[in-house]
């Protein structure tokens, strides 16, 4: 094996290739994660969307200064594309993620439902979860996430939105 060969197995093996890096001996995530067992629709024909295909997902998203995004919504795939839907309902939830020796750890509440449950408190109480690292996958709630650095940009833009939000509501 050449020696670029090489250095090319060396790169693919570790765990930034996988949108990882290290925190002691627990790789940690970045960026947008999907959620993978999905159902993907394709819209109505009349519609003339030949080559999108949409799905409910949840999406979780590991910011590099420790902040957390999880978002519960309409993912729209197009060939070269995966975007959040921002005609369709949501749910977000906005707080802090942290690793250790054990695995990560994310604390947060939620900060934003298009349609409000009757008496729902915005932002929320505290909730606190696991997250475990299987593979290249996260597990988060029973549901495997998936890397989907495609969706990086639409959910950075929606945990600048969730701060500013939290912080008009007084919260930290």
């Amino acid at each position: 094996m050449s020696r670029r060969a090489s250095l090319g197995l060396i790169l693919l093996l570790t765990p930034g290739a996988l949108g990882r890096t290290q925190h002691g001996n627990v790789a940690v995530p970045s960026g947008a994660w999907l959620e993978s067992q999905l159902q993907w629709n394709r819209p109505p024909a009349e519609l003339g969307y030949l080559h999108e295909h949409y799905a409910e997902a949840g999406i979780l998203f590991f910011a590099p200064d420790h902040q957390f995004l999880l978002v519960y919504g309409t993912v729209l795939r197009q060939p070269n594309r995966d975007a959040l839907s921002h005609g369709d309902g949501r749910v977000a939830y906005s707080g802090t993620w942290k690793a250790d020796q054990t695995g990560l750890h994310a604390e947060y509440r939620i900060v934003e439902r298009t349609v409000r449950r009757e008496g729902e408190q915005i932002p929320g109480p505290m909730l606190s979860r696991d997250i475990q690292m299987i593979g290249g996958s996260l597990v988060f709630e029973k549901r495997r996430f998936d890397k989907d650095a495609r969706l990086d940009h639409d959910l950075q833009a929606a945990l600048e939105g969730s701060t500013a939000r939290a912080g008009r509501d007084g919260q930290p």
